[in-house]
């Protein structure tokens, strides 16, 4: 797996407007190529379903690409949380993919290491 050294942050508002689709684009941790893995990316599908049912919102159109994801969705209530939507998609997406790496690809775990704390 190529390691971009490259990091960046976006900076982006995100704005709830009711009745308005919204594009969302996030990358992996680093932009490592982690979506090629079909479980990984097996277990982002399922974390976009299970946001569908928690907050209410359809797919419009999707695109996995090896290292980021891009969604068009449009939420189907008038009040509603874009970030809380993105939220629940990344995290859960995220542990599941972290608890496969730590029983099926422990060496991944160190390329995914942040400063924050963890538990191995």
């Amino acid at each position: 797996m190529e390691i971009s050294e490259n990091v960046f942050r976006k900076r982006c508002v995100r704005l709830n407007i009711p009745g308005h689709a919204h594009a969302l684009t996030f990358s992996c941790y680093r932009r490592y190529p982690l979506l090629m893995d079909r479980i990984v990316s097996g277990f982002l599908e399922t974390a976009i379903s299970n946001a569908m049912a928690k907050h209410n919102f359809s797919v419009w159109a999707f695109v996995f690409m090896p290292e980021h994801v891009h969604l068009l969705i449009k939420p189907d209530q008038k009040v509603y949380d874009i970030s809380a939507i993105k939220k629940s998609i990344c995290q859960s997406s995220s542990r599941r993919s972290i608890n496969h790496y730590k029983s099926s690809a422990p060496e991944m775990i160190d390329l995914l290491c942040t400063i924050q704390k963890h538990q191995r």
